[in-house]
This record gives C-alpha cells, structure tokens and sequence, in this order.
C-alpha cells in the first residue's frame, strides 16, 4: 500500500514542483501585502482614503482583508491534481496488473485516498503557515480568525473529491476531465439560478458588495469547522462507495 502512495507521488512529480513553488509565491506574496497594509503604500492609500459617496475606511480595510483571506487559500486548490493520477495509471496499462498485487480493493482505493489527503494536508500547511505569517505581519488580523476559512475550504474540496473520485472509478479515466468540470458547472448554474430568483435582494452598490462579502467571511469563519467535519464523512462515504464500485468493474477501464 506504501508502494502505491510512493507511484501516486511520482505520477504527481511535476504538479508538486509547480505546487511547491506556487505554495511559497503565495506565502511571499501574502505577507508582503500584509506588511504593505500595516506600513507600505496600501497603509498610506487607507490614511488618505476619502470615504465621501463611497464605502467607509472600516469597510474598505474589511475588502483588504478578505483579499488577503483569498490569497491565502490558494494552495488548498491543488487537490485536484490527484485526479492526474488514475490518467497516469491509464497511459502506464497499470489497471491491468493492479490486481496482481497482493492487496484486496479496500487497499487499493485506500491508497489514492491516503493519496489525497497527504496531499491536501501539504496546501493546509501552506495556507496555514501563510496565514500565520499575515498574522504576524499585519496589525488588523489574528489568526484565530484565520485558521476557520482554511478548514472551511479544505472541506468544500474534500466534499468536491469525494464526488470525483468516485465518478472516476464509475465512469473511467478518460472521462475524468469532464467529470471535474461538472461539478462546477453545476454550482455556477445554481448559482445563476439563485441570483435570477433573488435579483431585488442583490447587491447593486461597491458598498453592498463589499458587505456581502463581509457578510459571506463571517459565516466561513464560523462555520469553519462544521465545514470540515461534514467533508470528513463526506470523504469516508466516497472511499466505500470506490470500493464498491472497483469490487464490482475490477478497474478495468479506469
């Protein structure tokens, strides 16, 4: 099963060097835009900001924040890159020998799963050491409030994965580019949808905006953690459902 985890880590071997380099941009970048916020030219823009017609300085440093809070994400993005894998395994014939190997179906799917969230936990410490570095930086945000949004999009991508991964042991791995996308596509149509259906309460103003964007971080910071552990059983439906899936097609096409 080591085995398997080390074959996933080679397939993945260019994404990790692309992901550790953007991994450490992301972490330069968000620091020298806090201390830009606390004593750089963003500091002098917030002194100088004339809120006459236009969103107050609170709100406007609350904007500032939320950007730094976006930022800082970034590097949790890159769990779908796993999906690389079972395209990798397709090109090598691996699917017709894996079976070979003496491990039954719960190892093998139990493998891309560990997989998965080896390489999740890597963006989690990057988000979070980034996150820490903000909070030492700058004199408007503690990490405290922080730490909440990375669990909280850690989650979103788990419960997205748990969706996936599944969809790929079901459907193939040729397919699996199409099956990353639908979920989005979905989203953004409900998305569209919600928005035609509640188009008097939107937000028409950058004052508006910006407090519903305020508004939307209050409830990721606390919802956070809620977050997350529902993606936890999320992730251990998704595994059982992959192992049912595999016992039954023998992976023959994925």
């Amino acid at each position: 099963m080591t085995g398997l985890i080390y074959k996933d880590a080679v397939c993945l071997k260019k994404n990790l060097k692309m992901f550790i380099f953007v991994g450490l941009s992301v972490m330069a970048v968000a620091i020298m835009f806090a201390i830009s916020c606390r004593m750089g030219n963003i500091s002098e823009g917030i002194k100088n900001y004339n809120s006459e017609d236009s969103m107050t300085k609170e709100l406007l440093i609350s904007v500032i924040n939320i950007s730094m809070y976006m930022i800082s994400i970034i590097p949790i993005a890159f769990i779908a890159n796993i999906i690389d894998c079972f395209k990798e395994d397709s090109k090598a014939g691996f699917h017709n020998t894996v079976f070979s190997i003496p491990l039954n179906s719960r190892e093998i799917v139990g493998s891309r799963y560990l997989s998965m969230l080896l390489y999740i936990l890597v963006g989690l410490c990057f988000t979070l050491v980034t996150q820490v570095g903000i909070s030492v930086a700058s004199d408007r945000i503690q990490f405290n409030d922080m730490y909440p949004t990375a669990l909280f999009f850690t989650g979103i991508m788990l419960m997205y994965m748990s969706i996936v991964i599944p969809c790929v042991y079901l459907c193939g791995s040729k397919k699996s580019e199409v099956i990353c996308v639908v979920p989005f596509v979905i989203a953004i149509l409900a998305g569209i949808v919600y928005i035609v259906v509640n188009e008097d309460k939107m937000p028409e103003t950058e004052v508006e905006l910006a407090k519903a964007g305020y508004k939307f971080l209050e409830f990721v910071q606390d919802k956070g953690f809620l977050v997350f552990g529902i993606s936890i059983l999320c992730i251990i439906g998704s595994y059982i459902t992959s192992v049912m899936i595999i016992k039954k097609r023998r992976w023959h096409d994925v």
